[in-house]
């Protein structure tokens, strides 16, 4: 019985050794990345064709593309007999900060193609670089972001730091926060003003919620109609 136990442990072994000498990389797939290409990705693994699959330390090729401040978490995935598969995860753009230039929620600046959709910061402090970090007061207001109703942060174009916290929406209206607290409980006034003014087929100019139990709101003043245009005006006759 011993020689077959040790037969069969010295046959394993003798598998297991043929697997990491001949099992070696043949495909190398992206998953996830948008922001940046493929080709960076796997320039920045160092993962070639050819590689023994067995001794490939996934921790450290994961590591290596985490160094993107675009990239959030990489995920490296082993497939036998030749496949790997690197699952990125992207960070989300919630403010822009300058020209080329986002944040995410954690106040992590990386580059990201200007888009309208993604709402300009004003006011935060810190370094324009990509791997740099917001300073504290901004990076507060930015995480308050996950908990505001999603029609709400959709609509957001501006927000703006000076003084106060204010936000402007996709229709000019400025939402007044005031001091940076409580931004989710205001965040929640603001979009039941919001609802109840689109309810009602009000067009507002603001809405006041430094005190979220008590928001105020005023509505858009319409343009008042020149004389020339003005229902039932008389027109002037003109000198021959």
């Amino acid at each position: 019985m011993s020689r077959w136990i040790v037969g069969g442990v010295f046959t394993l072994a003798l598998v297991l050794a043929a697997a990491v000498y001949f099992l070696r990389i043949t495909a190398i797939e992206v998953v996830g990345a948008s922001a940046l290409s493929p080709g960076d990705v796997l320039a920045a693994s160092g993962l070639h064709g050819g590689e023994r699959i067995l001794w490939m330390r996934t921790g450290r090729v994961a590591a290596r593309i985490e160094a993107f401040p675009s990239v959030a978490a990489v995920d490296v995935e082993r497939t036998l007999p030749g496949t790997i598969v690197i699952h990125i995860a992207e960070r989300a753009p919630a403010v822009m900060v300058g020209r080329g230039l986002a944040a995410d929620t954690g106040g992590v600046v990386f580059q990201y193609p200007p888009s309208r959709a993604v709402p300009d910061l004003i006011g935060w402090r810190g370094s324009a670089r990509p791997g740099s970090v917001l300073d504290g007061g901004s990076r507060a207001v930015l995480a308050s972001l996950r908990a505001f109703p999603p029609e709400l942060r959709r609509r957001i174009r501006r927000i703006s730091l000076v003084g106060s916290v204010t936000m402007v929406l996709d229709d000019g209206t400025e939402i007044r926060f005031g001091q940076p607290a409580d931004l989710a409980t205001k965040a929640r006034a603001a979009a039941a003003v919001l609802a109840s003014a689109a309810a009602h087929h009000h067009q507002l100019a603001y809405v006041d919620v430094r005190a979220p139990t008590v928001p105020a709101s005023r509505d858009r003043t319409p343009p008042t109609p020149s004389p020339a245009t003005s229902p039932g005006a008389t027109p002037t006759p003109s000198a021959r």
